[in-house]
This record gives structure tokens, C-alpha cells and sequence, in this order.
């Protein structure tokens, strides 16, 4: 899949994209009622608070 920056410049002005160009736009975003799989998130997981009784402990909270 291009990055969003090389799609960008398939869309400027006076381009004339095709429909694979457009196609991949349209894949590289989720829409808001989708669930993004979780194999597609970067996120270091190992960094979140722990819940204790609900709460996030006073040491994990930044400050």
C-alpha cells in the first residue's frame, strides 16, 4: 500500500488520478464505524496504566 504521502501526490491540483489511485486512498483510511484490526494499530501496549479497583493507580499517572 502507497504511504499517505505518495497518494497525496496523485491527488494535486491538475493531476488526473486513476481508479486504483483512488481505490487506495479510499483503503487507507477506516471509517469511524469500523473496527480497526488489531494487527493494523503501532502501539507499545506494555506502556498503559493497570486498573485497580477501577482506577489507575497515582504512580502511573503522569505529572
Amino acid at each position: 500500500m502507497k504511504t499517505k504521502q505518495e497518494l497525496k501526490l496523485r491527488f494535486e491540483n491538475g493531476d488526473i488520478p486513476n481508479q486504483n489511485d483512488f481505490w487506495e486512498w479510499q483503503d487507507s483510511y477506516f471509517h469511524k464505524e469500523d473496527k480497526i484490526p488489531a494487527g493494523t494499530l503501532d502501539y507499545d501496549f506494555s506502556k498503559k496504566a493497570d486498573l485497580v479497583d477501577g482506577k489507575i493507580p497515582a504512580s502511573q499517572l503522569c505529572g
